[in-house]
């Protein structure tokens, strides 16, 4: 039971934080004319976990009015890659969105709130994470969207999702846990990310005079004491190289309906020029007309396996997934047999603690070699993985002899485990001294755990 819990939740680790969101559900909402309703919102696990929001909306003549108030958000900076900021998107049950705007989240712990407009009267509520505010289209990092309202008269009509823009990506794809800390304004690291990005789409070879008032305006930003000052610098900043961005999708957009439309006015003519000697080889057309029907036959043949294939391939990576599942168990019940072993960030940690050597030697004592010679074997096993061997010592000595002695350490149970058939390519080895005790130094039961041999198997290579 206890392994199976293991494994679901590193099973569910992975899905928080290496899926990308293919669609999210909404719930439209028909508003009322003349009436205020209220409602709240869900969140998702990419926002911060203390963070909460809530929307009084007012339907009259045609335009719908939204107040959003929020509570504890940091800055979407925070999420690193493209991204700078977030925005408020009422969405439609067609699929048609409107940008109605910023939320500026400018410190952390954010509360506040701001009003925004939109001409819908039918209308789903969801904020996402953007590389500036003034895009078109939002991107996959859902953060919030609206709760089911209470309110009497409100009609709730249930829709997904899903034209998102992959044209912005982040470093991370959650904030939950995560404060911003810097002293640096965030208006400052917004306009930073946009200029990055702008240079990234290609946009200082559309319109090169907005990005050089971009990176004009910023370098003044800079250089303000004064806080205030120096964000409004930023934003305009910001202004500047939104505008060429904006300029640079919309001359690609343009390009490719261009090309498009030659192409499909390419395969009109084409068709139209079947058609005309369709109509003076009538025998020509009955035989293309069967080849025709012969081929959608065949192409509906080809659909069915390829559906059917597709099939096999989502059950193949259903079992992929649960055999890895299970090796991870295996592996790190293997490895308890030998020593102590504990999940890291970095991966499995087997603490070989005062098992291997005597007090400042590098020699393995001959009990220990049976211990390293198991590891090995389970090692050979799982032939994939990488591993880094890193040796402590307590704090007796000096710290040039500790580094050393630590380093011997480890390099000698690297020798051990490649004269059993460990590749050299899966393993480092590396001496801390005693820079990273897990114990105070104040007595010798404390000394022993802090000298040791950490093993560590690797959930990333490292440098």
């Amino acid at each position: 039971m206890k392994r199976d819990k293991i494994l679901f939740g590193l099973f569910v680790c992975l899905l928080v934080f290496s899926r990308a969101y293919g669609q999210v559900n909404l719930k439209a909402m028909t508003l009322p004319e003349g009436k205020k309703i209220e409602t709240s919102f869900n969140k998702t696990n990419r926002a911060p976990d203390r963070a909460s929001m809530l929307a009084r909306l007012n339907y009259e003549k045609g335009v719908a009015s939204v107040e959003l108030s929020f509570e504890h958000l940091e800055p979407a900076i925070l999420f690193a890659g493209d991204i700078s900021t977030y925005v408020l998107w009422a969405v439609g049950p067609d699929g048609t969105v409107d940008n109605l705007g910023e939320i500026i989240i400018d410190k952390r712990d954010c509360s506040g709130s701001q009003k925004f407009y939109v001409n819908r009267k039918i209308l789903a509520l969801m904020v996402t994470a953007e590389p500036y505010s003034s895009v078109s289209r939002p991107t996959d990092l859902v953060l919030f969207v609206n709760a089911e309202s209470g309110e009497k008269g409100v009609q709730i009509a249930p829709f997904t999702y899903n034209d998102f823009s992959t044209r912005a990506r982040p470093a991370l794809d959650s904030i939950s846990s995560i404060q911003y800390i810097s002293d640096v304004p965030v208006a400052l690291k917004q306009a930073e990310k946009t200029l990055d990005f702008a240079a990234k789409v290609g946009a200082d070879q559309v319109n090169p005079k907005a990005i050089n008032q971009a990176n004009e305006a910023l370098a003044k930003a800079r250089n303000q004491k004064d806080k205030k000052m120096a964000a409004d610098g930023a934003r305009i900043a910001t202004q500047f190289a939104a505008q060429a961005i904006n300029e640079t999708i919309k001359m690609e957009e343009e390009k490719a309906a261009a090309e498009a439309e030659a192409k499909r006015r390419a395969e009109k003519a084409a068709l139209e020029q079947r058609a005309s000697q369709a109509e003076s080889e009538a025998q020509q057309l009955a035989r293309q007309l069967e080849e025709i029907k012969a081929e959608r036959a065949a192409l509906a043949k080809e659909t069915e396996q390829l559906a059917a294939q597709t099939r096999q391939l989502a059950q193949e990576r259903e079992m992929i997934q649960k055999e890895r599942d299970e090796l991870a168990g295996k592996l790190k019940s293997a490895l308890s047999t030998v020593a102590e072993t504990t999940d890291t960030a970095r991966g499995l940690m087997v603490n070989l603690a005062g098992v291997l050597f005597d007090i400042n030697k590098a020699t393995l004592k001959p009990e220990s070699q049976l211990k390293l010679a198991k590891l090995a074997g389970i090692l050979m096993v799982f032939a994939d993985i990488k591993l880094s061997i890193e040796g402590h010592t307590d704090a007796t000595g000096s710290e040039e002899l500790n580094l050393k002695l630590s380093a011997d350490r480890a390099r000698t149970v690297y020798e051990f485990l490649m004269s059993q058939g460990v590749s050299t390519d899966r393993m480092k080895y590396q001496g801390f001294g005693s820079s990273r005790p897990v114990a105070p130094n104040d007595n010798e039961i404390n000394r022993a755990k802090n000298r040791r041999v950490e093993v560590v198997v690797l959930k990333e290579p490292e440098n």
